[in-house]
């Protein structure tokens, strides 16, 4: 049996911890990336790595840089909105809902509706 190479698996977390947080399926994000979803389960699961093409068209797909899919860190130049993904991104899973949830109270908040 092929051992799994550490930085496939790294990427594929990124990737995959990326398409919760955007709520995506595999089966869009894949369409989206112009891939299959089976692929696309080998790149999450770390069986696989890919391409730099596939891996632009993965960052493309979720709205996020390649620097960060790659490294976990975006780019200097990066806005404050890919730093608060980057943030969101290393967070549990379990807290997700509650990020959310402050997330949105605040923008209503900040939006008046209070």
């Amino acid at each position: 049996m092929k051992e799994k190479n550490v930085f496939n698996c790294e990427v594929g977390e990124r990737i995959a911890r990326l398409r919760t947080i955007r709520k995506l399926s595999r089966e869009k994000l894949a369409a989206k990336a112009e891939i299959t979803d089976r692929f696309l389960y080998d790149i999450e699961s770390g069986r696989k790595g890919c391409s730099a093409e596939v891996l632009y068209q993965l960052a493309q797909a979720l709205e996020v840089s390649a620097d960060l899919l790659l490294t976990g860190k975006m780019a200097q130049n990066q806005s404050i909105r890919g730093d608060l993904m980057v943030l969101i991104s290393q967070l549990p899973e379990d807290s997700l809902p509650y990020v959310q949830t402050m997330i949105e109270s605040f923008g209503d908040y900040a939006r008046g509706k209070k």
